[in-house]
């Protein structure tokens, strides 16, 4: 069995000096695919509406989410700094996850199916298994950067 297909993206949408993208941008270029997964959310820094204590408890765990409620969430930040956001298929349940599959390094052989890396607030890192979702992200935003996986894994 060969290698997994793997996407590697990134995106550097940006506007008066800063980034012009963030998380609920992502979500929205992705809504076609939502309803298929579940959240793991690690290592969250953003600046947003009573946030803190989401925050630091993603720093002591993994927290898991609905697309809803990550939808939901994503309304409340309005800068992400930080963070690792994991898409699961739905049906998945957290304790059937092996720990390894929780880092993005072991993404493709993972059963994630979509990751997204917020990179110190410079740009984001899409991982996508569906060139379905690649396409979407491509087609969504204006400075989108394909990586060769084979560099990044």
């Amino acid at each position: 069995m060969g290698e997994p297909t793997v996407y590697v993206l990134s995106v550097h949408d940006s506007a008066d000096g800063g980034l012009s993208v963030d998380l609920k941008d992502l979500l929205q270029a992705l809504r076609g695919f939502l309803s298929r997964w579940t959240w793991c959310i690690r290592d969250l820094d953003a600046a947003g509406e009573d946030l803190n204590g989401l925050c630091q408890a993603t720093w002591e765990a993994p927290v898991w989410f609905s697309s809803n409620e990550l939808l939901a969430l994503s309304q409340r930040v309005q800068q992400t700094v930080e963070g690792v956001f994991l898409a699961f298929p739905e049906w998945l349940k957290a304790a059937e996850l092996d720990p390894a599959e929780l880092e993005v390094g072991r993404f493709p052989h993972s059963r994630c199916e979509l990751a997204i890396t917020a990179v110190d607030s410079s740009y984001f890192e899409i991982y996508a298994k569906d060139i379905g979702c690649a396409d979407a992200i491509r087609q969504h935003f204006k400075d989108v950067r394909l990586q060769d996986p084979r560099v990044v894994f």
